[in-house]
């Protein structure tokens, strides 16, 4: 059983290629263009961040903090929070569980039968969210972080 959050599935999904923030469909369904937490040097803190107006760059250095501390157990607080915050109204505003929802419901199967086929349906899911960006190069073996992600999804929606 996967622990990850979808917030935390999130982060490391986005050291992979910068999945899922450069697959343009994830862009249209989120209208997040580009890494959210990246942002120019020498900017004053104050400022907006490049890429969410709603955040200044002393926020979003946070949550740069938060990735980069996570990997060594030194959580970062207020970026930790304010990813969490920012990934829990996301998912509402992008629609993530009808999104989900209606993956399932087009398989046009019960609640039991998706779970006991629910490989093909996070397949179908992974390439609703980001099309042929799913596969390892040259394979059709997923990435594996695309998978943890997958799993987190399920698992928290």
């Amino acid at each position: 059983m996967p622990t990850l959050s979808i917030s935390t599935a999130l982060l490391i999904l986005g050291k992979t290629d910068s999945l899922p923030w450069n697959c343009m469909v994830w862009q249209g369904l989120t209208k997040v263009t580009s890494i959210s937490w990246t942002t120019l040097d020498y900017v004053d803190p104050d400022s907006p961040s490049s890429n969410l107006k709603e955040w200044s760059v002393l926020v979003t250095d946070s949550i740069k903090i938060y990735d980069f501390r996570r990997m060594f157990t030194d959580n970062n607080t207020a970026g930790q929070h304010t990813w969490a915050d920012f990934i829990k109204l996301s998912i509402w505003m992008w629609k993530f569980n009808q999104i989900v929802d209606n993956v399932f419901k087009d398989s046009k199967v019960t609640l039991y039968e998706a779970i006991a086929q629910v490989k093909s349906n996070v397949i179908n899911l992974m390439l609703t969210l980001f099309r042929d960006d799913i596969f390892q190069k040259d394979s059709l073996f997923l990435v594996v972080e695309i998978k943890d992600f997958s799993d987190a999804v399920i698992v928290n929606t």
